[in-house]
């Protein structure tokens, strides 16, 4: 029996997976200081009660030295975007963060971005251009053009793209509780990167006395027209038996449509056949999206 599966989108990458997984948790950053997330809203008047709260919250603070306002400037940078300016680091008075909420009608974004010294609009600039972009994906399995930036309830666009990153945490069956598919997507090139990179550093260390490793695939592999690299093993304790997956790529120093990517899956060692031929079903179904070329204004941001 044919397993349906459900597409998603992760910043610019494609994806699809057994219906049964959902994601976990999720980080999305834009020109390399924009930190976005999307939030349900659980009351009728759900924007400005969350706003409320959060002004209250931020207020509530311990000020720096010095300071007796933890809240320094409050404007609305776009329609049902409110933002304020405030002190982010109790023992330094020169930390200043920029929050704001945008209200997406059945959900509201969260953005914040640190304030520069040497550019001190720039954080409100960014921070305007993503509530500016910002489309909600109005039917679940409905989506807006290719060459937006993804998150989960909806999609940005026109963003240089040196500064994106995402990361995305997947489970459900057949995973099992407690293990998790991870996504991950950073600018630039990175050796050795982040998971692959720690299991060869483990894998040259045994992982630990208690552990038997045995390598049960590895080399190179072609994802989504990216030549990475794949790495499976099987780690056996006294007790137990799981199985790793990573498949990277490094990406290219300069390329901005080469991006770092990152790939891994652990599981319990049971109903193996299953869960390889998922891996694979994973890795055959990844596609890269191509942006556009950003606005000329948005390449100031």
């Amino acid at each position: 029996m044919t397993t349906p599966l459900t597409e998603h989108r992760v910043g610019r990458l494609v994806l699809s997976l057994p219906a049964e997984m959902r994601r976990a948790g999720q980080e999305h950053v834009l020109c390399s200081s924009v930190y976005v997330e999307e939030r349900e809203w659980t009351s009728s008047n759900g924007y400005k009660k969350v706003w409320s709260d959060w002004l209250q919250k931020l207020s509530e603070q311990r000020s720096p030295p010095g300071v007796w306002e933890i809240l320094i400037e409050q404007r609305e940078i776009a329609p049902r975007c409110q933002a304020v300016l405030a002190h982010d680091n109790e023992h330094d008075r020169t930390i200043r963060t920029w929050f704001a909420l945008l209200d997406a009608g059945s959900h509201g974004v969260w953005m914040k971005c640190a304030r520069e010294h040497h550019a001190p609009e720039q954080a409100l600039a960014r921070l305007y251009a993503v509530a500016r972009s910002y489309r909600p994906i109005e039917k679940r399995g409905s989506f807006l053009p290719e060459s937006w930036f993804y998150l989960e309830r909806g999609a940005i666009t026109g963003f240089p793209l040196k500064g994106e990153y995402t990361s995305v945490q997947f489970e459900g069956a057949p995973l099992g509780p407690g293990h998790q598919l991870c996504v991950r997507v950073v600018p630039g090139a990175e050796a050795q990167s982040g998971h692959m990179g720690r299991l060869r550093r483990a894998l040259a260390l045994g992982l630990s006395e208690e552990s038997t490793v045995t390598i049960l695939q590895t080399g190179p592999r072609r994802v989504a027209g990216f030549e990475g690299e794949e790495l499976i093993i099987q780690v056996e304790t006294e007790d137990s038996e799981h199985l790793r997956w990573v498949w990277s790529y490094s990406g290219q120093p300069g390329a901005l449509h080469a991006p770092c990517i990152e790939l891994s899956m652990h599981a319990m060692g049971d109903a193996r056949e299953e869960k390889l031929r998922l891996w694979e079903n994973i890795l055959e179904s990844i596609r890269h999206l191509l942006p556009q070329p950003p606005a000329p204004w948005l390449q100031l941001l």
